[in-house]
């Protein structure tokens, strides 16, 4: 008891309050007591938010009754008299079995891990209890046994806080790092007896005891919280002290008592310490989690980099071997289907007609490697892990763990995330948002909110992150995962296939369509023939399945049969394109006419052209349902990408959905009202009690608060500002006559330094204004030449397109002096006729510099070690120790800041002696940041209208300044292109193709001058009220206009691609003696027999040797082209 009271408020504290340095800091705070203040702190929380959830039921149960007071005790007086009858006592055993939440038990890793305390803890203390007498037994000499003790004490103390600081490391995996603690442990005490008579050995095996079981002492609490969440980890804390404390009691007796009964204390020291060394091992999968490469997490661990192998498969022996045929097939259905089409992805039917798909080929429109998946691929593994891991449908994780492959690449084929639909990242960028909220809300640290487990947490988390009316075919892409998981129950299977879709495409007819497509899967699972699956009378037949529940017209049509009204195809109106409804009626149209043969409907679905990898993909997963993995075609199979993982992956699905199966109970109704219809009683309900929560909670607001809760922060793009003068929110610009006077708070401070060091790898990376915190809607003002970029914000203007090749070095330095705001300091001012919306009431001085480099391809492994040595350096004020020479290799260096002088440097050695010049000299810092206080509050009288500033919404800004970088990435790469287009060739045999594209361009490039001139107005329109926030995004036309773009920037790119081949080849034609001759402008036409070029080309005796060719050709046929060069030149040497 007493060591549970010592132990358990520290543990609570640690977590609470420690995020980054956790495990450091319980090496240091398990062994103290502690006053559990703040248990007490969350008790008074507890029952103060449960008093409002009472409160907030009996005014939704009171018809039209509102009330709006903030006083705790008024709303008190509405409650009903409660008379309370005292409880009968309870014994003290009931009072214990009533504190442990015995609900833990069910999470699978948490039993597992009880367990292994348990066992560890049988032989844990005996070491302590009787090391004297092992050396006595051992006839050590008497002086010299305290030494050993002291061994284990002082080594204690050190693996407690060198095993908690390599605990923080992100490279370091937590529960490795417990297991392989406990296991030297065990090792250690199982060579105790073997020491002898001399004490050096007992001391070193006390010494590597004592060192990794502080370790094993100061990792338990982490790894917990790993496992079960910093939500739980009171209640878990408690349950595994229960756990050890029973070991503990039961082993030291039992270790004693077999020393009294043996002659000789060795095999009674010995047996607790087998089960110590060889205590209960958790089995977590690796790609559960992201597992990076590197420290600061920039290569991600690929499928193919897990070392799977068919002993990682799960045990399948009790399972049909048919489902599991089904599974694999399904899976790999749409890998297949994916990586067929990923090679001519937006390429439309036309180019399809004239260079049909035959086969699996690499390159194309990603240079993807043969068999490597895009998307499509990437999201269905992220949705099977998320149901192997939780075993069940959790879609908050499913959430998680798209925003990891979002961010860092997770489970995608080349290590980061691309090709990524404009629906699923809208809703991944809200679900960050809104995880933000909710972690402060409930008092969740941030490191913490991806490993959520508490069910009521979960259920309390709106996991709609869509826009209503998003169409597209993002959320059937990655479908397959649910009903083949599910498929077992189909009522569940099709309820959780609509809501998979749902959670990151908005549209009722996405909730449709996945019910339906899941529907046909699970069909295809239970035997059912082709001709039954796609009859019109399927959807009838299985009604349950969809709880009686009439699906979309739109959809209903494509149930009756529509594609096969359209047996033709294209021509007759199939298209695979991103809507929904498209999507669907092309895999279907794929599977009706495939005669039976998997290979023959992929090709004809890639063969329609656009969206070729999703609409394969999409008929992938039913098809391979329906045919099985052995009637897949084997040399595809054979070339997927992480062929291994994949069926790893297959394994588990069919094990774990087993599994789910028998364990299932009856469905649980209030599990999916979350996402059911019940969704908007179940938000009414919420709003209620988070407004009773603000009724009785907040107190009264105070001036001061008011004033401050308004205010906006600016980046310093015009330098010219001061405290007291007016802004324009509506313009971002500073007005700098008239102004107000406040007064200044001498006392400055001083937000930490923040210097960073990014790759452009990371796509997120790549969006510059917002990796350096520049406010939304001033990066809407920017790209749209609202305002005139300068300082830092001429960024923009970078030359080049940021790559994997780039690093992005940023580093912040401010001193911040505000004025006094109170109602003793502000007086309220008359009126101004200004247009302006705020007052400048503090400011951020000092450096605000941003430094663009591009490494060399071959080795940029020691220069990122340079740069991170001065990120270091300028971040804790230590001396620099470089080899300046390695960082010179870097070209360019570009240099973006607010102090001038600083824009100047050239290299990033004199950027870093020039921050540290200028940070002490006070006389040399400009403006960083504006914080902005609406004018409203200072002005009486001021007509409320005229000042009122309204700021667009993240989501809007977001989904705009997106859409404008694709247009001025492109247009970057472009100007590079134009730049080496500087040759004779392009002015002659390339004149007419490259004046071809750049006619393209240039009106590419007025289209983005025309949309950025007029956002300029509906930008201060929706800030001024005067319009709806979404006119901007309807008069862009982004919602279709996006894909159009993207399809035009890809074939442009195409079309440099092919340009600069043929520059290089005309240029080595030149160069080996050869005259190019373009056969056109010669007269050659189409058609043309030999003889007729023979004679058109041949007008001179001396013209031996002619080659005719096309770029077909002479891509498709390269080594044979380059053999008859070679013969040509050869005769040539041979007879000048």
């Amino acid at each position: 008891i007493g060591f549970a009271l010592m132990y358990l408020p520290a543990i609570v504290s640690v977590g609470l309050y420690f995020e980054q340095k956790r495990a450091f800091a319980m090496g240091i705070a398990v062994p103290l007591p502690q006053e559990p203040s703040e248990q007490r702190r969350l008790e008074r929380k507890t029952c103060k938010e449960a008093k409002c959830k009472q409160i907030s039921k009996l005014l939704i149960s009171q018809n039209g009754c509102t009330i709006a007071n903030n006083n705790t005790a008024d709303v008190e007086s509405i409650l009903p008299d409660v008379t309370i009858e005292k409880s009968p006592v309870k014994s003290f055993l009931n009072q214990i079995i009533e504190q442990i939440d015995i609900k833990l038990l069910k999470n699978a890793a948490f039993t597992l891990f009880a367990i292994s305390n348990f066992l560890t803890s049988l032989g844990f203390n005996a070491v302590y209890n009787y090391a004297d007498d092992l050396a006595n037994d051992s006839k050590v000499i008497k002086d010299q046994r305290t030494y050993i003790v002291m061994a284990i004490g002082l080594s204690n103390i050190f693996g407690r806080l060198i095993i908690g600081y390599l605990g923080d490391r992100k490279w370091v995996n937590r529960l490795f790092f417990f297991i392989l603690t406990v296991i030297i442990s065990g090792v250690a005490t199982i060579m105790a007896p073997l020491c002898g008579s001399s004490v050096i050995p007992h001391i070193g095996y006390a010494s590597f005891f004592g060192f990794f079981s502080g370790g094993y002492v100061t990792l338990t609490a982490i790894v917990l919280v790993d496992i079960v969440g910093i939500n739980k980890l009171s209640d878990a804390f408690g349950v595994l002290l229960l756990f050890i404390g029973v070991a503990t009691a039961i082993g030291t007796p039992v270790v004693g008592a077999m020393r009294d009964t043996f002659s000789h204390f060795a095999r009674p020291f010995l047996w607790p310490y087998i089960i110590c060394g060889g205590c209960t091992v958790l089995s977590e999968k690796p790609w559960f989690k992201c597992q990076f490469h590197d420290v600061d997490e920039t290569s991600i661990k690929k499928p193919d980099e897990f070392g799977i192998t068919e002993k990682d498969y799960a045990p399948l022996l009790n399972i049909n071997k048919v489902i599991v045929d089904r599974i694999q097939g399904s899976l790999f259905g749409l890998a297949v289907g994916d990586a067929l089409g990923a090679h001519v992805e937006f390429r439309p039917h036309d180019y399809l007609v004239a260079n049909p798909v035959k086969d699996l080929v690499g390159g194309g429109t990603w240079g993807l490697a043969r068999g490597q998946f895009t998307d499509d691929t990437s999201m269905a593994l992220c949705l099977a892990i998320s149901l192997i891991a939780r075993q069940d449908f959790v879609a908050y994780d499913q959430l998680v763990r798209y925003k990891w492959w979002y961010q860092h690449g997770y489970m995608s084929s080349t290590g980061h995330c691309f090709d990524i639909g404009a629906a699923s990242k809208d809703s991944i960028v809200e679900f960050e948002k809104r995880q933000k909220i909710f972690s402060q809300k409930h008092n969740i640290p941030l490191d913490q909110i991806d490993f959520l487990s508490d069910r009521d947490l979960i259920e309390a988390f709106n996991v709609e992150c869509s826009r209503k009316g998003v169409a597209g075919n993002g959320a059937l892409m990655r479908l397959v995962p649910v009903p083949i998981f599910f498929f077992r129950d189909p009522v569940i299977a099709v309820e959780y296939s609509g809501v998979s879709g749902k959670i990151t495409h908005g549209d009722d007819k996405v909730y449709d369509v996945c019910c339906y497509y899941g529907a046909l899967i699970i069909a295809a699972f239970n035997g059912i023939k082709k001709e039954k699956l796609l009859s019109e009378k399927f959807y009838d037949n299985h009604l349950e399945w969809f709880g009686g529940r009439t699906l979309h017209p739109e959809v209903m049509a494509i149930v009756q049969g529509s594609y096969k009204t359209k047996a033709g195809g294209y021509k007759d109106g199939i298209r695979g394109k991103g809507y929904i409804i498209n999507a669907l009626e092309a895999a279907l149209w794929a599977f009706w006419t495939d005669n039976d043969c998997f290979e023959k409907g992929a090709l004809n679905a890639v063969n329609l052209g656009d969206d070729t990898d999703t609409t394969a993909a999409i008929y992938g997963q039913l098809a391979g349902a329906y045919y099985g993995y052995e009637k897949l075609p084997t040399k595809w199979l054979d070339s997927i990408y992480a062929k291994n993982f994949l069926l790893c992956v297959s394994s588990w699905i069919a094990y774990e959905g087993e599994k789910w199966s028998i364990n299932q109970k009856a469905p649980d109704t209030d599990h999916l009202i979350t996402f059911s219809n019940g969704t908007f009683f179940k938000s009414m309900v919420t709003s209620s009690v988070e407004l009773m929560q603000n009724l009785v909670m907040k107190p009264k607001t105070s001036l001061t608060q008011y004033l401050t809760s308004n205010t906006i922060l600016r980046k310093a793009i015009d330098s010219s500002g001061h405290i007291g003068y007016f802004y324009d929110g509506w313009q971002d610009s500073i007005i700098k006559s008239p102004n107000i006077s406040l007064i200044i708070n001498e006392d400055s401070s001083y937000p930490p330094i923040k210097c960073v060091i990014k790759s452009g790898k990371k796509l997120e990376n790549r969006n510059i204004l917002r990796r350096i915190d520049f406010p939304g809607d001033l990066r809407l003002s920017v790209l749209s030449n609202l305002v005139k970029p300068a300082g830092i914000a001429l960024v923009v203007d970078y030359p080049f397109e940021i790559d994997e090749c780039t690093r992005i070095f940023y580093y912040s330095y401010l001193v911040r002096k505000e004025a006094v705001i109170d109602e003793k300091s502000i007086q309220k001012q008359e009126p101004y006729k200004i247009p302006a919306t705020h007052i400048i009431t503090a400011m951020d001085s000092g450096i605000d510099v941003l430094v663009l480099m591009t490494l060399p391809a071959d080795d940029p492994e020691a220069i990122d070690a340079s740069l991170d040595q001065i990120r270091h350096c300028l971040k804790h004020g230590t001396q620099l120790t470089v080899d300046e020479n390695v960082l010179n290799r870097i070209t360019p260096t570009y240099v973006y800041s607010n102090v001038p002088h600083l824009a100047k440097q050239t290299k990033i050695t004199d950027v870093y002696r020039e921050i540290c010049r200028i940070k002490n000299t006070l006389t040399e810092h400009q403006p960083c940041n504006y914080i902005l206080t609406p004018i409203r509050n200072f002005c009486s009288g001021h007509n409320q209208q005229n000042t009122k500033f309204v700021p667009i919404e993240p989501r809007i800004t977001t989904r705009i300044e997106d859409y404008w970088l694709r247009f001025s990435t492109f247009i970057k790469i472009w100007t590079i292109f134009e730049n080496k287009a500087k040759s004779d060739v392009w002015q002659t045999d390339l004149k007419e193709q490259f004046g071809k594209v750049r006619e393209i361009v240039s009106e590419l490039m007025n289209q983005y001058d025309k949309q950025k001139k007029q956002a300029q107005s509906w930008i201060k329109h929706i800030r001024q009220a005067k319009e709806l926030q979404e006119t901007i995004e309807q008069r862009l036309r982004i919602e279709e206009e996006e894909t159009k773009l993207k399809r035009s920037i890809e074939g442009l790119k195409h079309e440099m691609r092919t340009l600069e081949e043929k520059h290089d080849f005309i240029k080595y034609l030149e160069k080996n003696g050869f005259e190019y001759w373009n056969a056109k402008k010669r007269g050659i036409k189409q058609g043309h027999s030999e003889d007729v070029i023979q004679k058109t080309l041949i007008q001179d005796i001396r013209q031996q040797r002619i080659l005719c060719s096309d770029d077909t050709l002479n891509a498709a046929s390269r080594p044979q082209f380059k053999e008859i060069l070679s013969q040509m030149l050869n005769e040539r040497k041979e007879n000048p």
